[in-house]
């Protein structure tokens, strides 16, 4: 995985399942309200955690991209044995 940041905004990239995840963090409301849709066969997912918003964009399909999104939350979060 890549991790570029400039101007507060933050990409990583890399591959689920031999597939191309773009992923896209902005300060809270930079975005439009969470949503998930396709856009000439690219699935993408729209949603806000806390004060940043998050942007994928992928060529799996919908679902898969939601899954991706939920592990992505899941494993950025501070657990008992993370910190944060």
């Amino acid at each position: 995985m890549t991790l570029a940041a400039a101007s507060g905004v933050a990409a990583t990239g890399g591959t689920y399942p031999s597939r191309r995840i773009r992923l896209t963090s902005l300060p809270a409301q930079a975005l439009p309200s969470a949503s998930g849709f396709v856009a000439e066969s690219y699935s993408v997912r729209i949603w806000r955690d806390g004060g940043t918003d998050y942007l994928a964009i992928s060529d799996i399909d919908r679902a898969e991209l939601a899954k991706f999104c939920q592990l992505f939350d899941a494993l950025a979060k501070p657990g008992p044995n993370k910190s944060g």
